[in-house]
């Protein structure tokens, strides 16, 4: 049992290839199946980014399942799990679809011929690094991502970065302009669908899945390169493309090993682009509504309001400028810039021009790191479901924007039927939940803006 917790701790703590090599080695020794082992090697895998491995295992599960019975609690575990992974399922789909599309070769070499050509004349005889994304493509993740990119650059400043993915929303094509360590842009967008991330993985490009013709492209890509003999460094921080078959670099995510340079060196991931506006009596905030099944994160209208009333009174003087999307609704005593088209830049413009930056649990957080050293305070913040403690530990500190200008993530309370408080993990069941007190954030606040 001490060998399964040690294994355990390593996949909380985001060292995915010590849980997958443990997992393993007792697989080896044994000789034998364990529903607990085989599902903590295939989330290893999922969240290591070893997406081809986790499909192939799951493949053989399923497999091993076509020799038991139905009824048998056995077949039951691993039945609902692997159903359960739709990271897996979109793995064996794109396995399947990849051969036909091998198959019947169509040319999508319009996407991509003109940047190869500038590649060729341009890299003759150089390393290049390459990284490939398709799925999933979330605002924040991708502002770590790019932080990532960009710390690879630094390490390698004379290797060409190649980015390929679908830039499919604008502030994606934004963020890509916005980071300087990328030479060359690939973008591989095929339909306006894509924009709707939250259902990407099941959208259909006529006969095929969509992911599974982005797959093929790059795979058509990396081969073009290859045939040229260009030696290419594939870094894969995402699940998606699956790269079956290529040789790449993973076995990380981006939310632990940021968390656990922080802890263990006081290593920030370096900025995106330098501080260079003025600052201004200016207070910014973004206040997520959106409900993705995580109430930990959410602020009402209501509370919204609330909380800009309480920022006017006690800062008068201040101008309030509201961040997000027209889909909010609209606060009075601040400026709504949600509903002003604002462009990544100009949100660039109006953080750093902030004296503070005020965030619920949401992509704002980590892009004002990226981009500015403007004080940041955290409200309404939810937990890794690995998080166990509130020690300052890698699964605790995942999720939180990473850096010294943060100066407090407050996190929301969560509560079981009996009104005993839980550790609030996103997609908790928890028969209550009350977000962090403004109280709490206007006190905080008199702290930076004095």
């Amino acid at each position: 049992m001490n060998q399964i917790q040690n294994i355990y701790e390593d996949y909380c703590n985001g060292h995915y290839d010590k849980a997958i090599k443990a997992i393993l080695q007792i697989h080896r020794n044994e000789q034998s199946t364990s529903f607990q082992l085989d599902s903590l090697l295939i989330q290893s895998y999922i969240k290591g980014n070893y997406t081809d491995k986790a499909v192939y295992h799951g493949l053989k599960l399923y497999q091993l399942l076509h020799n038991i019975d139905s009824n048998n609690q056995f077949f039951s575990n691993y039945y609902d799990f692997l159903k359960q992974q739709n990271v897996v399922q979109a793995g064996l789909t794109i396995l399947h679809e990849l051969k036909e599309l091998k198959e019947i070769k169509p040319d999508f070499s319009r996407i991509y011929k003109g940047i190869n050509e500038k590649i060729y004349s341009e890299c003759i005889g150089k390393r290049i690094i390459v990284y490939p994304l398709i799925w999933s493509i979330a605002f924040g993740d991708m502002i770590v991502v790019h932080q990532f990119i960009k710390q690879k650059k630094l390490e390698n400043p004379s290797v060409p970065v190649i980015l390929i993915m679908p830039l499919n929303r604008p502030e994606l094509k934004e963020l890509a302009s916005l980071n300087t360590a990328i030479d060359y842009v690939i973008d591989i967008t095929l339909l306006e669908a894509e924009k709707d991330r939250l259902h990407s993985l099941q959208l259909r490009n006529k006969e095929f899945h969509n992911i599974s013709v982005q797959e093929y492209i790059i795979d058509c890509i990396l081969q073009d390169l290859i045939s040229n003999r260009f030696e290419i460094t594939i870094e894969k921080t995402r699940y998606f493309p699956l790269l079956d078959n290529y040789r790449y670099n993973a076995g990380w995510r981006i939310w632990e090993k940021r968390a656990e340079l922080y802890l263990s060196e006081k290593k920030e991931l370096p900025k995106l682009t330098e501080q260079k506006y003025t600052k201004k009596k200016k207070i910014t905030i973004h206040l997520r509504e959106a409900n993705y099944g995580e109430d930990a994160r959410n602020v009402t209208p209501e509370q919204g309001q609330l909380f800009v009333n309480l920022l006017k009174e006690h800062y008068p003087d201040y101008e309030i400028v509201r961040l997000g999307d027209k889909s909010m609704t609209p606060l009075l005593n601040c400026r709504n810039a949600c509903h002003e088209n604002f462009s990544l830049n100009d949100q660039l413009r109006e953080v750093q021009e902030s004296a503070l930056f005020i965030g619920s649990h949401s992509a704002p957080q980590h892009f004002a790191v990226a981009i500015s050293n403007t004080p940041i305070i955290c409200m309404n913040y939810g937990l890794q479901e690995t998080c166990k403690s509130w020690n300052d530990h890698i699964p605790k500190m995942s999720l939180e924007p990473v850096g010294a200008q943060v100066k407090a993530v407050l996190y929301s309370k969560m509560f079981d039927i009996h009104e005993n408080e839980l550790i609030p993990r996103l997609n908790q069941k928890a028969h209550s939940v009350v977000p962090t007190l403004l109280e709490d954030v206007i006190a905080l606040t008199h702290q930076i803006i004095t």
